[in-house]
């Protein structure tokens, strides 16, 4: 059987974070001859949907035109930004996934109130990332209680951003523009869905355990010497997980 997977960054990063790991993942995921897989790094900065739920639409389509037959596999890795958004492609079209690795996302807000302030909060990022300088946005953005004080080391390069869209995406796919999907994802059957969070990010253990109390499909891992950015600060334990939840399924 073929396999593919789909790997999502998180914001203000671009396909290049997941590098790193493409031989490592292809060895793993080879090992013993049991399944090949082809891996596919999608560039959210190239989408043109105007939010979530057309995103994941349009997403699904390009996924299900890129299947060769029908017994392929479909597996997604999504990170924060990224992992919000595979999830609202699992419940865009959960039969079209084999499973899901979901790591350090949100799967929304229930608070009214509380949705209106992250989407003021994310919309005054979009608007600096518009005319301030690059380097002091991302010393600001890195200094975030979620990170833990931990610096960035996934590529990071100015070069590499429209500054248009990174404000575009900080708007239109604020978790303030985000429905609640506990509900949805706790009536799925299939895929299964492993959560991951970094041991020094509480907010996402505490968000994993919630899922996995909730949701039949869902197993939460934690990983230790990890705070938000998990792949990027523990890739050995992270490639491990991975490779033991697929070998599961």
């Amino acid at each position: 059987m073929q396999n593919k997977l789909w790997f999502l960054h998180g914001n203000l990063q671009t396909p290049k974070v997941w590098t790193q790991f493409k031989d490592t993942f292809t060895n793993l995921l080879d090992s013993g001859n049991r399944r090949r897989f082809e891996l596919e790094m999608v560039n959210l900065w190239e989408q043109v949907a105007d939010g979530f739920l057309p995103w994941a639409e349009q997403f699904c389509k390009e996924v299900s035109g890129k299947q060769v037959h029908p017994d392929q596999s479909q597996w997604i890795i999504g990170y924060s930004l990224g992992g919000r958004l595979a999830l609202h492609a699992i419940v865009q079209e959960p039969c079209l996934w084999t499973g899901a690795i979901i790591v350090g996302a949100d799967p929304g807000l229930t608070d009214e109130q509380e949705k209106m302030k992250r989407l003021r909060v994310d919309q005054e990022w979009g608007q600096r990332f518009l005319k301030k300088p690059w380097n002091d946005l991302t010393r600001e953005w890195d200094n975030q209680p979620v990170f833990a004080g931990r610096p960035n080391s996934a590529p990071r390069d100015e070069n590499d951003f429209n500054r248009n869209q990174v404000a575009r995406i900080f708007d239109k796919f604020s978790s303030g523009r985000q429905q609640n999907l506990i509900p949805v994802l706790s009536r799925l059957s299939s895929p299964p869905i492993i959560y991951i969070s970094g041991g020094e990010d509480s907010k996402c253990c505490e968000i994993g355990c919630r899922l996995e109390k909730a949701c039949p499909t869902i197993t939460h891992a934690i990983i230790p010497s990890a705070a938000h950015r998990v792949p990027w600060e523990n890739p050995i334990l992270f490639s491990q997980i991975v490779q033991d939840f697929i070998n599961s399924v």
